[in-house]
């Protein structure tokens, strides 16, 4: 799987697409995990904040991937849906930046989980379908289990790097990557559809 993976342009953006896309999710995570847990003193309230975004991440989820994805992507193409997320977090840091409260980053956390789950999956799953058989189950093992776990930890170490400067630390570190993801999105989108 390594061999296919960093033999493959194709199959290198698709890895990098996901290491980006982990480690945007992952320094969010720990962010609002720390928010919450200076807003809430119990353990029984931080398990509520956490189960409140998540029930609004799954419903939305569901709600779009029966009813809303299938059409979005059929009309505006696997690009739209892989550019959605990057676009998305661009302006999510953004608010970040300018209003670091627990508020604007569970809403990021929802609308960036529910984009990701019900548009970007599907559409980063289709990226497969044009690869050969071999790519597909070898290559596609390495990117969904070693590039997503890489994803993770150099989002600990960029979060320890970022810790120093607060949250603006953060939001300047998630723009930046969301800048570099969008046009890794857009080409393997367009790199996709032009099969």
């Amino acid at each position: 799987g390594f061999a296919l993976l960093f033999r493959s342009p194709y199959l290198l953006m698709i890895g990098l697409f996901i290491l980006l896309m982990t480690t945007i999710s992952t320094i969010i995570y720990f962010q609002l995990g720390d928010l919450i847990t200076k807003a809430f003193d119990s353990r029984e309230a931080r398990t509520r904040a956490y189960a409140m975004i998540d029930l609004a991440v799954n419903g939305t989820t569901v709600f779009l991937q029966l009813f809303g994805t299938g059409r979005l992507i059929e009309r505006f193409g696997v690009t739209a849906g892989l550019v959605l997320n990057p676009l998305i977090m661009v302006f999510a840091f953004l608010a970040v930046a300018f209003s670091p409260v627990l508020l604007v980053l569970g809403t990021i956390q929802v609308v960036r989980r529910f984009a990701e789950y019900a548009i970007a999956k599907p559409s980063r799953e289709m990226l497969f379908t044009v690869v050969d058989q071999e790519s597909k189950y070898k290559a596609k093992n390495v990117i969904d289990t070693v590039v997503y776990r890489f994803g993770d930890v150099t989002s600990a170490w960029l979060s320890a790097a970022v810790l120093p400067y607060g949250v603006a630390g953060l939001a300047v570190a998630g723009i930046v990557m969301s800048a570099v993801w969008f046009p890794i999105a857009y080409r393997l989108g367009r790199r996709y559809e032009s099969v």
